[in-house]
Order: C-alpha cells, then structure tokens, then sequence
C-alpha cells in the first residue's frame, strides 16, 4: 500500500510542477499581451492556476483550512476579471463614440483636396 501512496505523491507533485510552468506561461501572456484581452485571459489563467495550484498543495499536505483560502482566492480572481473586463470594455466604447464623431484620415484628406482645387 505503501508503493501506491508514493506513486500518487509523484503524480501529485509532478502535477503541481506542471501547473507551476503553466503559471509562469500565463503571467507571461499577462504581462507581454500583446492586446488588452490577451492580459485580461492571462490574468483569468493565473488565477486558475494559483487556485489549483493551493487546492493541491491542500490535499498533498492535509490541511482542510487551505481549502477555504483557496476559495476566497478564487472569488477574488473572479471578480477581478469581472472588474478589467467591465473596464476595458467602457473604454473602448469611449474611444469608439470619440473617434465616431471626427472624420477618418481618408474623408479629412478627400475635403482638403477639394479646398485647393
């Protein structure tokens, strides 16, 4: 019994190096971008992550109070990619609304053309 308690300690830690790498990639796209969502989707991921990552450590070490950090952790991730999404999203229809009302680059060229002819 003691072989198949050992080979899932393995699993398990093989498991949290694989999430650990998998964090790092995230908080790369997180940081790199190259778009907003890209980091908003990095930051989603890492939080996932981290929330795995404590889930698992709680279960290999035993401890049943790590669970609930684990938990308030992951409601915390939550709503801070509600927050940069909400944010993101009202300054881009700022930006859509300001640029709407100036003409484009192609129609103030065509009207200044028009001037000098």
């Amino acid at each position: 019994m003691e072989t198949i308690e050992r080979a899932y300690l393995g699993l398990y830690l093989t498991v949290l190096v694989i999430v650990g790498a998998c964090l790092i990639f995230a908080l790369v796209r997180a940081i790199r971008g190259p778009r907003t969502a890209d980091r908003i989707v990095g930051v989603n991921m890492a939080g996932t992550l981290t929330t795995l990552a404590l889930a698992l450590l709680a279960y290999i070490l035993e401890l049943r109070d790590v669970v609930d950090v684990c938990l308030i952790y992951c409601l915390a991730s939550f709503l801070s990619v509600v927050v940069l999404s909400k944010v993101y999203v009202t300054s881009y229809r700022e930006r859509s609304a300001r640029n709407a009302g100036r003409p484009s680059d192609a129609e103030s060229d065509a009207g200044e053309e028009n001037a000098d002819a």
